[in-house]
């Protein structure tokens, strides 16, 4: 009769010390904390051009576009900009000079800051191009839309009186009735580009005059 209560002192023990341990871990606290963390980046815009952005005048008599002494307009091409995203965006738009300083701005009445350089024959400029925006031709999402411009580092933004290109302008699609960039998947801007040379006497008519224009469109969007 005794061994029944031998047996029931360990076993009152052991449940004794299991309800003992959560009042122990409490006098005491430690923890771990797991940090998420990356980043996850938009398919970035897809900028392209028509025709390859390639923009030819081909061979160009200039006896028959001279006039006296004024400058030459040598013509105009039109081209199609476009910007394709895989969510909607705020795009915005710059186009930066890539011959620098051989524009002259006397072969057109536009402010300097509309010129882009040709290159040069020789030493000689060979004249300036300018890059004008076709209100007719601008699209966000395939619905007219109208181009908004900022000329400031404060980031205001109107509608330009010049609707034209420069290398400190920043040029963005806008709902129509506002002057903010408007957030679209797919963008459309035509442009025409025009060309002008100096008066041909001061030209170098003892070699091919070569137009060697180039500029690059640089995009930023949120």
């Amino acid at each position: 009769m005794n061994r029944p209560a031998l047996l029931h002192k360990p076993l009152a023990a052991l449940v004794l010390i299991a309800a003992g341990l959560p009042a122990a871990a409490n006098e005491g606290s430690a923890s771990a904390t797991l940090s998420i963390e990356g980043v996850i980046k938009p398919k970035p815009c897809n900028p392209q051009f028509d025709n390859g952005g390639k923009i030819n005048f081909g061979s160009l008599d200039l006896s028959k576009l001279a006039n006296g002494n004024a400058p030459i307009k040598v013509g105009e091409r039109n081209v199609e900009f476009q910007v394709f995203c895989a969510q909607a965006a705020k795009v915005r738009v710059r186009v930066r000079d890539e011959r620098p300083n051989t524009a002259i701005p006397s072969v057109s009445m536009l402010d300097e800051r509309f010129h882009y350089g040709l290159g040069r024959n020789g030493e000689n400029k060979v004249g300036s191009y300018h890059i004008k925006i076709l209100a007719a031709g601008t699209a966000g999402n395939g619905d007219v839309v109208t181009m908004s411009a900022s000329d400031d580092a404060n980031g205001s933004w109107h509608a330009p009186a010049d609707a034209y290109a420069a290398s400190d302008r920043w040029l963005a699609w806008s709902h129509t009735g506002d002057h903010m960039p408007g957030a679209f998947k797919t963008f459309k801007m035509a442009l025409a580009v025009q060309v002008h040379l100096p008066p041909i006497d001061q030209l170098n008519l003892g070699e091919d005059i070569r137009l060697d224009g180039a500029s690059t469109f640089e995009l930023k969007y949120e």
